[in-house]
This record gives C-alpha cells, structure tokens and sequence, in this order.
C-alpha cells in the first residue's frame, strides 16, 4: 500500500486525550496531519511528540478509526503509565523535528 507524503502539514491540531490512553483526533485533521495513518509518539519532559510516517512499512502506531464519520485514535497509554494526563491539548508543528509538539503541562488542558 502506497501512501502521499504532504509536505504542507497543518501548522496546530486539537487532540483528546482519555483517561484510558487514547488520543483522538478529528477526521480532517488525521488525514491532513498523518495522511499513512501511522505516527510514533515520543514522551519526553511533559511533551508529547507525534512524528507521521511515510508508510506501513515504517513501523509505528496505527491511528484507528473510532466511528464512522471517520474520526481517529491513538493508543499512548504505555507511554504514561498509571498517570495519564487526560484532556484537551493542542499539538504545534515543528518542521525542524518534522512532527508535532503537545505540550502536557499543568493548565494546558481543560481539565477533563
């Protein structure tokens, strides 16, 4: 299976995420953000970093459809452990890293 690479990523996503490890992420967005529908998410000092791959052969994580609008999630609960700082966030792109930012510090969420 072959995938298109966008070199326009969007600039910010608006991510959810539950309680129970999963992000979710709008339709629109996954397939903007993540067009192979695969990422590797990296924890690091309170920061999540989602990096899209170019393909299925690229390893990583598979964004999931969770309902049939088409909308996607994302299991990173190992990465929290117990502790998962569930919430609203929003991601930035980084074109020198060439993924997206979340940042996870306290009262960047809505608390949720």
């Amino acid at each position: 299976m072959s995938h298109t690479f966008r070199d326009d990523p969007p600039n910010r996503l608006t991510l959810q995420l539950t309680e129970s490890g999963y992000l979710r992420i709008s339709r629109d967005e996954a397939e903007s953000a993540f067009p192979s529908g695969t990422a590797v998410a990296v924890l690091r000092d309170r920061q999540l970093t989602l990096l899209p791959t170019r393909g299925d052969g690229t390893g990583g994580l598979i964004w999931k459809y969770r309902n049939s609008r088409g909308d996607r999630s994302l299991f990173v609960g190992d990465l929290f452990g117990a502790a998962v700082p569930a919430g609203r966030y929003q991601g930035r792109w980084d074109a020198v890293v060439g993924g997206f930012h979340v940042s996870l510090q306290e009262g960047t969420c809505d608390g949720r």
